[in-house]
């Protein structure tokens, strides 16, 4: 038996030092019970503000962190909501 992991994730990136007036957020949503064979969907929505031409150099950064106890998504992190599932 396999276990997959099955959340909804929201995240807030935080600038790194090559795009400090940069922003952004999003979510990430497994679509439960919608997958065909071992195709698996997911829902995601990304927003980005304060982008400049910086090519090659990582702008915006996110971690998975434990969850803390607030809830609150702070800059640069990433929490999810959800569990494993049998596969």
């Amino acid at each position: 038996m396999l276990a997959a992991h099955e959340s909804n994730s929201r995240f807030n990136f935080k600038p790194t030092d090559a795009a400090a007036g940069a922003d952004g957020r999003g979510v990430s949503n497994y679509l439960a019970g919608a997958s065909t064979e071992d195709n698996e969907l997911w829902n995601s929505h990304v927003q980005v503000t304060g982008l400049m031409d910086v090519f090659g150099t990582p702008v915006l950064e996110a971690r998975r962190l434990p969850v803390d106890a607030d809830r609150k998504v702070e800059d640069g992190e990433i929490e999810s909501g959800g569990g494993n599932r049998d596969r």
